[in-house]
């Protein structure tokens, strides 16, 4: 993405964010690194106010310096910037919708030539799922998998696979990612009590996986990219007492380059692959993980783990981002 004039990025309460490893606050200092005048706003200030204007409070961010914004705030239309990044980390439930929606009336009540940049798409953000774009791929690059909220289908594709991984649709992060066993009667009760519970009673959708054993041999990829092209891929590592990958609790990071060769071109492969559906869909940011070769999970609502890539490889990854 060219740099514009004046970018908005939008996140979870400032308190709340890691600020020394926080993906967002990286690609604003690269952004202001290269002359384009960075703000930050909380989505909770995004509001609709009596005269029906959508308005919304930001703070000017500067470095270098300590990673916080400007004491104070200035309220501001969405018009006064040349490009805006949404990125309120998942759950993608009411409270993250909302806002979108309010900015997407904003947004509307312009003219086209007024409008600014959403990175990503306002429409990609409120329609599409993390958990299902997968499907949008040739069959080759992603994983057996049902989504279903019925009983019968999830315990049929259970029994068939004997071990699956159980996901939630709305959550990142491995939050509510568990292994379902179905090859004893005592397995199967477990299974479905745990899968009752977490539809709400066979009433909301979830993914179930095929389990990959790959992740316990090398691991899960995470390929970045940007406007389709891959800009870097890391090696994520679980702790050896889970097949979960959690950053914050013992999983690790690695080069690529360490994988057999085999394995960096099915990389390669994947890339190009993920890389057309990317620029298909609209999206011009994204970070997508595999396992063995097939795709597991899309994240396009706020792809992050940018500042441990570059920690690992070395390189100034987020100027490449934003200079695209």
């Amino acid at each position: 993405m060219k740099p514009a004039r004046k970018w908005l990025w939008i996140t979870d309460p400032w308190s709340t964010l890691d600020h020394p490893n926080d993906t967002t606050l990286r690609l604003a200092e690269a952004a202001i690194q290269l002359g384009v005048e960075s703000h930050w706003c909380d989505f909770k200030s995004i509001r609709v106010c009596p005269d029906g204007a959508v308005r919304l409070d930001s703070h000017k961010l500067k470095f270098p310096a300590l990673r916080s914004p400007t004491s104070k705030s200035a309220s501001f239309q969405i018009k006064a910037f040349d490009q805006i990044h949404y990125r309120v980390d998942p759950p993608v439930d009411l409270s993250y919708l909302h806002p979108l929606q309010m900015l997407r009336i904003a947004d509307q009540s312009y003219s086209k030539q007024r409008r600014p940049e959403f990175v990503n798409p306002l429409s990609l953000l409120m329609n599409a799922s993390e958990k299902l774009e997968a499907h949008l791929l040739p069959k080759r690059w992603r994983p057996a998998m049902v989504v279903s909220s019925q009983q019968t289908t999830l315990l049929e594709f259970g029994r068939a696979e004997k071990i699956v991984v159980l996901k939630p649709m709305h959550t990142a992060q491995s939050k509510g990612v568990t292994r379902l066993e179905f090859r004893t009667p005592a397995q199967i009760r477990k299974s479905l009590a745990a899968l009752d519970a977490i539809t709400f009673g066979f009433q909301q959708p979830v993914v179930l996986q095929r389990y990959l054993p790959g992740i316990r041999k090398t691991g899960e990829v995470r390929i970045w990219f940007a406007d389709g092209v891959a800009v870097a891929s890391v090696l994520k590592i679980p702790s050896p007492d889970t097949f979960r990958i959690d950053m914050d609790h013992g999983s690790t990071l690695a080069s690529v380059r360490t994988a057999p060769p085999q394995f960096r071109r099915l990389v390669a492969n994947a890339s190009q692959a993920i890389g057309r559906l990317l620029r298909k869909i609209g999206a011009r940011l994204a970070a997508v993980d595999l396992i063995d070769g097939r795709v597991t999970d899309f994240n396009i609502t706020s792809p992050g783990l940018l500042v441990g890539m570059e920690k690992t490889l070395e390189t100034n990854l987020a100027s490449r981002v934003v200079e695209i």
